[in-house]
């Protein structure tokens, strides 16, 4: 692996506890929001953050086993979708705030 394989590595773990830090904080909020468009957002955003976990890992195990010439490429999506999806997290807390 080069230096930016391995930089993009620490991104997606930095962003992974990022994420994971996100979607603790919301599960909290969650009984304590009473508006119908507020719940139903976050179930939106829960349930996203839910599936693309579930996908982020079939993409990790992918780049495990994949030639070192396509990890690259797919690197790059998974940080770009998991930069995504962050933001979204992060936004939902935001306005929950």
């Amino acid at each position: 692996m080069n230096l930016f394989s391995t930089l993009m590595v620490l991104i997606f773990f930095a962003e992974s506890f990022w994420e994971i830090r996100l979607y603790s904080r919301l599960s909290q909020k969650a009984p304590t929001v009473r508006q119908p468009a507020e719940q139903a957002r976050l179930a939106k955003v829960m349930r996203l953050e839910r599936r693309w976990n579930l996908f982020s890992w079939l993409l990790v195990l992918a780049a495990l086993i994949l030639p070192e010439h396509l990890f690259m490429p797919l690197a790059c999506v998974l940080v770009l979708c998991e930069t995504l999806v962050v933001m979204r997290l992060d936004q939902e807390d935001r306005q929950l705030s």
